[in-house]
């Protein structure tokens, strides 16, 4: 991967969340052994990434964290999945790729169901190698810190995939500040997170539950979930926030 992720630690109310920060997915937990005295690391991707435990193992300081989860993903990278000839699929850390055979024998390629585009028309591939290959050289494309390749292919624009750009993350942010000054004393983290669901940060929540969705729609969007729930969830629980809100 020449691609490193800048991963940041977020107090999660009792334990750590470890999120990568480009693209707002929490990639990782740590969890404080009393009875010992280290940090417990854990990657939170193992089941649908890598065939691995989800055990990275023990830190004697909290800084040490990030590098041994980071340590983790670079040896255990994403690996490609086949659900069946026509169909195959990758967890990321920044999103669900997959590739699927057309009626007329074509491959395409999707991250989180948006498509790969040529131009201004859904990109064909000869075989699922090929596919393949294109979606992970363009996996990063539109995230910060990354420039995309200039080989004539790139995804159909995702309006959310830079959540600082993102006019509901950014009024996230305002809406903690509002409450947080509203009522310091008697504001709770779950009052938080409804009254976020509320606003409509968590919308994506309504299509998980379409019917008529297949599988591999769901867990495409079950990943667009998990982030926009994560934005929510980890933002307004990191150091700030509990400090904003009077919580020890």
């Amino acid at each position: 991967m020449t691609h490193q992720p800048k991963y940041v630690l977020i107090w999660d109310y009792g334990y750590y969340s470890i999120v990568n920060d480009d693209a707002n997915f929490c990639v990782g937990w740590v969890y404080y052994d009393v009875k010992n005295k280290v940090f417990e690391v854990r990657a939170d991707l193992v089941d649908n990434y890598c065939s691995c435990s989800s055990h990275v193992g023990v830190v004697g300081a909290l800084s040490e964290a990030i590098p041994a989860l980071a340590n983790f993903y670079e040896k255990n990278p994403p690996q490609w999945k086949i659900d069946n000839l026509a169909l195959w699929w990758k967890e990321t850390q920044y999103g669900c790729l997959r590739v699927e055979r057309d009626r007329e024998g074509s491959w395409r390629a999707y991250r989180d169901n948006y498509p790969m585009l040529r131009g201004a028309k859904p990109a064909e591939f000869r075989t699922d190698d090929e596919a393949r290959s294109a979606a992970d050289a363009h996996l990063l494309d539109f995230y910060p810190r990354h420039e995309p390749l200039n080989d004539g292919l790139s995804w159909q624009a995702d309006p959310e995939i830079d959540w600082r750009s993102d006019r509901y993350s950014v009024k996230n942010g305002a809406i903690l500040e509002r409450l947080a000054n509203e009522d310091k004393k008697a504001m709770t983290v779950q009052r938080l997170e409804m009254t976020l669901h509320q606003e409509g940060l968590i919308r994506a929540t309504e299509a998980a539950l379409d019917k008529n969705a297949s599988p591999l729609q769901r867990r495409a969007i079950s990943s667009r979930v998990d982030r926009t729930y994560g934005l929510v969830k980890n933002r307004i629980l990191d150091a700030r926030a509990m400090r904003l809100l009077g919580i020890p």
